[in-house]
């Protein structure tokens, strides 16, 4: 038995057999672990995506929340975005100072192969928070207040929107005054208010209040394409019965953001009309909630007119803008609203020749850095709105005058002042 027991103890035939065996459970071993750990990492990343969500959906209205609202708020917005039931143990901490919203989210998921070596969880610790933006914002709402606005509860809808609008752009706010609004309605006018009769730039050679723009007289005087003639002419005096209307500049001034001066060509056209006065850029909310209040639908359409004063109150060009001067950390937006083609302006009633103008001033606009949102009502030249938008994102065509809150709340949301801070 010797020489046999001897040779057995130097054979080395099964030694790659014996080797793998005993090699066998810490390779399994390796190999589970690097699954959990792929698996963990995974879950973390969807935990941290849901947390970032709830912190800047809760973050708007954090400055008002007690300690136990906020962490209620936080955690039940959390929980309804990340929706995976293998994520064990989680808790959700919020907590709110200095304009700066912090939260944090701890949790685990339980392993399959490293449990075998008594390592039953993994644990899973994230943080997010959110803070102010220290930049500024501008934006004026060019809303169209025409006689078809009246139709399908368009009017309603849109001063119900308007509310929302502001209201989100005020708590986005939070006080700073970092974000200003301007509200200027139109139809083939502005109302730029009375107070201006006896600016140097008001112009009252074709001022003829015994009868309105669009009433039917101006074309039964011809008035209408030949040149830029508008009502009676006449205008001199003090004008005390002027409600504050204008109409387009000549041309080229039109569409152009032209600085008032000595010239005739720069001023602004005196007329008669029944829309509510525009208000410039102010963080006045309730006086901004107000003048939506004010709006009612009458007259034709003249989108460039909306736009050129909608442009004014972002510049500091005369006549009455409030505007900040161009800056890296400020922002500057025109949400334009229409439900209609153009149907009549200065010059005459063919709505192509009334769509170059239009799309001049849009084209001039955005070359100043200026970003402009357009959202067509059911009705309008849809071509030419999309062109009009600085971005094919940033034209909503509205089907219901329903719709309008949603749209107008998809832009405020890109508005939003929020960032993540980490």
């Amino acid at each position: 038995m010797r020489p046999i027991l001897k040779s057995f103890r130097a054979s080395r035939s099964a030694n790659v057999a014996i080797t793998f065996a005993i090699a066998l459970v810490p390779l399994i071993m390796f190999a589970g672990a690097s699954i959990d750990y792929t698996r963990a990492s995974g879950a973390r990343v969807y935990v941290q995506n849901a947390l970032d969500a709830a912190t800047l959906a809760v973050a708007k209205d954090a400055k008002t929340m007690t300690n136990s609202q906020l962490q209620a708020a936080v955690s039940t917005k959390f929980t309804s975005v990340l929706n995976r039931p293998e994520i064990l143990d989680i808790n959700v901490t919020a907590n709110y100072a200095n304009g700066v919203l912090n939260t944090a989210v701890s949790a685990s998921i339980a392993t399959t192969f490293m449990k075998l070596g008594g390592q039953p969880t993994i644990d899973i610790g994230v943080t997010s928070g959110t803070a102010l933006a220290t930049g500024k914002l501008e934006v004026v709402l060019a809303l169209d207040n025409t006689g078809s606005m009246a139709a399908n509860g368009k009017i309603q809808a849109l001063i119900a929107a308007s509310h929302q609008f502001i209201s989100a752009l005020q708590t986005a706010d939070a006080g700073t005054g970092n974000v200003r609004v301007s509200v200027v309605p139109f139809d083939t006018h502005v109302n730029i208010g009375s107070t201006n009769s006896t600016q140097p730039w008001m112009d009252w050679s074709l001022y003829a209040p015994a009868h309105t723009y669009g009433d039917g007289q101006d074309v039964q005087d011809n008035n209408i394409g030949n040149g830029g003639d508008y009502g009676d002419g006449g205008g001199a005096g003090t004008h005390p019965s002027w409600q504050g209307c204008v109409i387009d500049r000549l041309q080229p001034n039109d569409v152009q953001n032209t600085l008032p001066t000595a010239d005739p060509a720069t001023w602004y056209p005196a007329a008669d009309c029944t829309l509510a006065a525009l208000m410039p850029l102010s963080s006045n909310w309730p006086g901004l909630q107000n003048e939506i209040d004010l709006m009612h639908a009458s007259g034709n359409t003249n989108l460039t007119i909306g736009l050129a004063w909608a442009w004014n109150m972002l510049t500091q060009n005369a006549p009455m803008s409030t505007a900040a001067a161009p800056a890296a950390d400020l922002e500057k937006y025109i949400v334009f609203l229409t439900d209609g083609v153009n149907t009549q302006n200065r010059f005459t009633t063919v709505s192509s020749q009334i769509d170059a103008r239009a799309q001049a001033i849009c084209g001039n606009i955005k070359a100043t850095g200026i970003k402009i949102y357009t959202l067509r009502v059911m009705d309008g030249n849809a071509a030419l709105l999309q062109a009009c938008a600085s971005d094919t994102s940033m034209y909503y065509n509205i089907t219901q005058a329903s719709q309008s809150s949603s749209a107008f709340q998809q832009v405020v949301q890109k508005f939003s002042r929020l960032r993540l801070s980490r």
